[in-house]
């Protein structure tokens, strides 16, 4: 299984890009980490702040890109987070009752790592008990080399218990959780030939993230967690050399597995921008995927103050393209969001 923390709390705000976005609503129960100091007042959406986000998506939404405004946005060091994640796990898999692992997590931890351009990935809590798995995760310099043929450079921990129950062919997962308190991830350029060029730095950190399994149903993590609920407390992400900041707050998200293979995606949540305050998620029509995990029909609302909103369309055949209108008017352009990439 490829592990995806990160990617399920960018599935969570797979739409977001509709609306788009704001800061802290204010509300104790989204607090976080501490990481966004942006704006708490709730935003007035307008195409002008659409489109200054949707410049940036890809900070939040790494599979994501659009062209609404003339504005293409490109992938993000932020992008390479679910990569190194899938060191936790070997298997591809959904597991079912009759599978004979049906753990999330491995019991058994795979093995530390070294980095292509140095540093140390490494496993310092790893621990299984009665069908629960306790582990944590720690980038230490972590360096990796991208397609571009930068390196990328991680550092700060990650946390998460499978708990589960034993049976009859290994532990069962009841539910994950998982917490990132800090995470920062720099991407330059490499050391020679000439002077090294900082070209991304950012931070993210995730709290309150808690995914549970539908009982009796396959559970797999590609392309997300399905079937069941999956709630995040905050996410998220500052990017230093853009001076740009964006947070996920209450977040909760619900995927059910149809008749016909089809995926059924609702979400709920505030969605933040440092510069303009927050909007409010809501699922209008569900989300619905086909068995080739295309979009195919769906609708977010985000909900600005004074009245104002925004909405994100999945067009009406197979694809990943969403169509974005303000208050009503479309905006020229499209934004892409690639499901099992999330």
């Amino acid at each position: 299984m490829k592990q995806k923390l990160f990617r399920m709390t960018t599935v969570a705000s797979v739409c977001l890009a509709g609306a788009l976005l704001s800061a802290c609503g204010g509300d104790s129960s989204s607090t976080g980490s501490g990481l966004y100091s942006g704006k708490t007042t709730q935003a007035a959406v307008s195409d002008v702040s659409v489109i200054a986000l949707l410049a940036g998506i890809t900070d939040i939404l790494p599979s994501c890109n659009s062209t609404v405004g003339d504005l293409t946005s490109t992938a993000s060091a932020v992008k390479t987070v679910r990569q190194v994640l899938s060191a936790i796990t070997q298997k591809t898999v959904g597991k079912s009752v009759a599978s004979p692992d049906k753990s999330i997590i491995p019991p058994s931890p795979p093995s530390p790592q070294t980095g292509t351009c140095g540093g140390t990935l490494t496993f310092p809590t790893y621990s299984h008990s009665s069908g629960t798995t306790t582990i944590s995760i720690k980038w230490d310099n972590y360096c990796i080399t991208n397609t571009r043929g930068n390196q990328v450079t991680y550092n700060g921990t990650l946390n998460a218990v499978d708990a589960g129950t034993p049976g009859a062919f290994g532990p069962v997962t009841t539910k994950l959780s998982a917490n990132i308190p800090r995470l920062s991830i720099v991407e330059k350029t490499p050391p020679v030939p000439g002077p090294v060029v900082v070209v991304s730095n950012k931070t993210i950190a995730l709290s309150g993230f808690v995914y549970v399994p539908t009982p009796g149903e396959i559970a797999t993590t590609s392309p997300l967690y399905l079937p069941g609920t999956t709630t995040i407390t905050s996410f998220e992400a500052k990017d230093y050399k853009g001076d740009k900041q964006y947070k996920l707050g209450n977040m909760n998200i619900v995927t059910t597995m149809l008749t016909g293979g089809e995926i059924q995606i609702t979400m709920t949540g505030r969605v933040y921008e440092g510069s303009t305050g927050y909007t409010v998620m809501t699922t209008v029509t569900p989300l619905l995927m086909d068995d080739s995990q295309n979009f195919i029909s769906g609708e977010m609302l985000f909900t600005g103050s004074a009245s104002t909103y925004a909405t994100c369309t999945a067009l009406n055949e197979p694809g990943q393209d969403f169509t974005v209108s303000v208050n009503g008017t479309p905006l020229s352009g499209q934004m892409s969001c690639y499901a099992p990439y999330l």
